[in-house]
């Protein structure tokens, strides 16, 4: 179902010569690097993914929290891959904005923009986990399969996909599918409605910084601080007993 109101562009204001050439040869890199670059990254990327996910099907990755991470952070990556590159190399390559996915059905609009955000987002936090599951193992050694266990990992992780996947429903009321006209030509566009159009501009982006780099990236930090810190710390007292055997 597309929106009944429809938006005119104005006309587009004067653009030096010199910075014409310049748009020019960025489109033409950008045009080069998503036709024949991006197939590679997809194809590459979700070829490892599977391998790894076979990998750690094996029974000793299966026993450990890092495994399950691990299996996990495979599959999300998978997602990012062809829910987000491979939508702007199918259009690249039908030349026709017709075969973007997003611009199917109000559904596909919606389900895709929110699947779009998600993704990433889960990526992050997978790898922040993936780090404290090794700050863990590195700070107590002998404990950490009795304080970070599997099923406690998995609860964590299903408790903050259970929150990135409430946070990011949001797009599916506010994405629809605007029809868009300029003279005769006319065609439609996924993006938010109008009357939602200052929290997706506005404010949206920034929570979406907070939640895909921010945070992840302060826990990922302070995870390898501790990782080195701990075993600093284990060389110093490594040393000082050799020396005291001496």
């Amino acid at each position: 179902m597309v929106m009944e109101t429809t938006t005119e562009f104005e006309d587009v204001s004067y653009i030096p010569p010199e910075d014409l050439v310049y748009l020019r040869k960025m489109f033409q890199i950008y045009h080069v690097l998503l036709l024949y670059i991006s197939p590679f990254i997809i194809v590459l990327g979700t070829t490892g993914n599977i391998l790894s996910f076979c990998v750690l099907q094996t029974p000793f990755f299966k026993k450990t929290a890092c495994g399950f991470l691990l299996k996990v952070l495979a599959v999300v990556d998978t997602g990012c891959l062809n829910c987000g590159l491979l939508r702007f190399w199918i259009m690249e390559i039908a030349s026709l904005d017709k075969l973007d996915v997003r611009n199917l059905s109000e559904a596909s609009c919606k389900i895709h923009s929110w699947l779009t955000t998600l993704f990433p987002q889960l990526s992050s936090w997978t790898l922040a986990l993936v780090n404290i599951d090794r700050a863990v193992s590195v700070a107590f050694p002998i404990n950490s399969r009795i304080i970070w266990t599997k099923t406690r990992v998995i609860s964590v992780w299903v408790a903050i996909c259970l929150s990135l996947v409430t946070l990011n429903s949001h797009h599916l009321v506010v994405q629809s599918i605007q029809e868009f006209s300029y003279g005769t030509f006319s065609f439609n566009v996924c993006i938010p409605a109008e009357k939602y159009m200052h929290f997706a501009q506005d404010i949206w982006p920034w929570v979406d910084f907070i939640v895909v780099d921010a945070v992840p990236c302060i826990v990922i930090i302070v995870s390898n601080v501790v990782i080195i810190y701990h075993l600093v710390q284990s060389n110093k007292h490594r040393t000082r007993t050799v020396v005291g055997h001496h």
